[in-house]
């Protein structure tokens, strides 16, 4: 059984390898798939220097890819086929969210670029997405504008949305809990929630969801949530990470107050439940 718990503040900034320019947290890093849960900064102006400033587009050939914008600005482009030279810009803002399954083509212009630069939440199914990463060759195709010699390829389309235009569900087990389901499992990726767990809500009965053969985690954006990990009580807070597998259990026990002051929590593979 495995657990892991991260006050993920405190971490500090590293290069990320494979990203020239970039910053990162590393969460988890799956050492079969090469997939991984990290927050990653995009410095101000970045940009200018990765591909030689020239413009670029590629696809990923099985990697899903699913990020939530925690703060800043982030240009990028998404092109709708191979005659598609212009794209359609997309700026990540605090509560943005992707969800791009393979075989979809995006890339980069020269400009603009990042204004005030951008920490984005991003896990990924695989490796190779990353221009530095040892499997980049396989998994992260190169599409030179003008190319015509893809017709095949049957692109796909990503969804890329703010978070705040999805409405709030009242859950019908707990009162007064809401969700917002992001998005549904597909392929390798798991479901995407956010869940708002009301200020003093006790737990009226013992909850324990299992990891069974799956990697569920969370990601606090604001706010408190405690939870009972493998029988032991964990106090999470804002930018805290909690993940749990091979076989391990997170739940609540009867009487327990679950959030003192509320808390809204990114959840992948379950729902809090």
């Amino acid at each position: 059984m495995t657990i892991t718990h991260l006050d993920t503040e405190a971490m500090p900034w590293e290069p990320e390898p494979d990203i020239p320019g970039f910053l990162a947290k590393n969460f988890h890093v799956d050492p079969d798939t090469g997939g991984f849960i990290q927050v990653h900064f995009v410095p101000p102006d970045w940009g200018a220097d990765i591909f030689d400033g020239q413009p670029h587009r590629h696809y990923h050939a099985t990697v899903y890819e699913r990020a939530l914008c925690l703060s800043g600005d982030f240009p990028h482009w998404e092109f709708a086929g191979l005659d598609d030279d212009e794209g359609q810009l997309k700026t990540f803002h605090r509560g943005v969210f992707m969800d791009r399954p393979p075989l979809t083509l995006h890339g980069l212009f020269p400009e603009p670029r990042s204004q005030v630069g951008s920490v984005l939440l991003a896990w990924n199914t695989g490796g190779g997405t990353f221009v530095g990463h040892p499997r980049a060759k396989q998994e992260t195709i190169d599409v030179p504008f003008g190319q015509k010699g893809l017709a095949n390829v049957p692109f796909t389309s990503p969804r890329i949305f703010p978070t705040d235009d999805v409405p709030w569900r009242d859950d019908a087990a707990r009162k007064g809990w809401r969700t917002k389901r992001l998005t549904e499992e597909a392929g390798a990726a798991l479901a995407t929630t956010l869940v708002a767990v009301p200020p003093g809500w006790r737990a009226e009965q013992d909850v324990s969801f299992t990891s069974d053969k799956t990697h569920r985690w969370l990601f606090v954006l604001n706010g408190d949530l405690n939870v009972r990990a493998d029988s032991k009580q964990i106090a999470l807070r804002a930018e805290h990470y909690l993940d749990w597998q091979n076989g391990s259990a997170v739940g609540f026990a009867k009487g327990d107050v679950v959030s003192e002051g509320g808390a809204t929590v990114l959840c992948v593979g379950h729902a809090l439940d």
